[in-house]
């Protein structure tokens, strides 16, 4: 039987994808290059630029001290590989034992959940900021974690010394971090000794914290060709510098000060398709997270060999006819269409 399907290019993957997905866990993610440094955190020292700890910036290049949802939004150019993500994420600048500050080469999060069959997730809130880690951290963390390229897997411990990747090309170390994803549903910022959110307990939030978010887990990858070993018991994290005047004091601690911040700057209609349409289904969506989507309105199915079946009522479906396959009466068709809003395309888009 041949079948046709006339649908929008822009919303084949939104409308398709629960046909696409593979099955391995809810969950979605994106890559984001390393995009600049700066002393700036929006979320703790709002408007304080140059006055926070070093921060390596991934995903919106206009991230910065002043940076909010309205501007992630509005000025919405990323190194994120999903043109739907201008969120800004960031983390504490980091230097070697030889006191080299090297720059990350990316950044990847996988948006993941558990046990959503009994508690569903809610999408991302427009304006959401999260934390993760402790900048005073003393002692390894079940949230923090470290990786050789070369070793055993991720630990939560420092003290593996790093050696040369499969590829024989350089050490890679990466720092993974995961972040809280019970939110309290009311404060979309965290502020000093005040929580927004926590983490869960096998799926479940507590009744503090009651809104089921994606969790956040995010991966930096330091690509380090110069050296072929890495201390990992010696590798310092930016810490918050003493101020003199205008003038900056560095301060560095430990791999135990880890940490990262991260700025919601999906579009809703991405947020929503990621929870509604892939992790709620149970599904894994890959970088298939649309930047926006138009639920159907309306359909119609027409069949030209069984017209009383076709909906919404029936109809008569002419088939041009092929005598050297059978003639019309073994030529079946079938077509589907389908209404729906047609979902704005990213700022700058070429609608060609």
């Amino acid at each position: 039987m041949k079948r046709t399907v006339l649908t929008p290019a822009l919303s084949a993957s939104a409308l398709l994808l629960t046909m696409q997905a593979v099955h391995a866990g809810p969950q979605a993610h994106v890559v984001c290059s390393y995009s600049h440094t700066l002393g700036d955190d929006a979320i703790m020292m709002f408007g304080m630029p140059n006055e926070a700890m070093l921060h390596d910036f991934f995903g919106n290049v206009h991230a910065d001290a002043y940076s909010s949802r309205e501007s992630l939004r509005t000025q919405e150019k990323t190194t994120c590989d999903n043109k739907a993500d201008s969120s800004a994420y960031w983390a504490p600048s980091l230097k070697l034992p030889d006191g080299t500050v090297v720059k990350p080469a990316y950044q990847k999060t996988y948006y993941q959940a558990s046990n959503v069959d009994a508690w569903p997730l809610h999408s991302f809130p427009p304006g959401l900021s999260l934390l993760a880690g402790d900048h005073h951290g003393t002692a390894p963390n079940t949230h923090i974690t470290f990786l050789c390229a070369n070793g055993k897997g991720y630990t939560t411990r420092t003290g593996e010394v790093c050696g040369l990747r499969k590829a024989k090309d350089a050490v890679q170390f990466n720092i993974g971090i995961q972040f809280p994803n019970c939110w309290d549903g009311v404060n979309l910022k965290p502020a000093h000794g005040l929580a927004n959110a926590t983490y869960d307990t096998k799926g479940q939030c507590p009744s503090a914290f009651p809104v089921k978010i994606p969790t956040v887990n995010m991966n930096i990858a330091y690509v380090l060709p110069t050296i072929s070993s890495l201390d990992t018991s010696k590798v310092q994290l930016s810490l918050d510098p003493i101020m003199h005047g205008s003038e900056r004091e560095e301060r560095w601690g430990s791999l135990y000060t880890a940490h990262a911040d991260f700025m919601n700057g999906w579009t809703e209609d991405a947020a929503r398709f990621m929870t509604d349409l892939c992790m709620n289904r149970g599904m894994d969506c890959g970088t298939a997270v649309p930047y926006g989507y138009s639920k159907a309105k309306a359909n119609v199915w027409l069949s030209s060999m069984e017209p009383a079946l076709s909906q919404p009522d029936p109809q008569v479906l002419l088939v041009q006819d092929n005598w050297k396959n059978g003639g019309r009466t073994k030529n079946s068709e079938t077509l589907s269409l389908v209404k729906f809003n047609i979902p704005p395309l990213p700022v700058g888009q070429d609608p060609a």
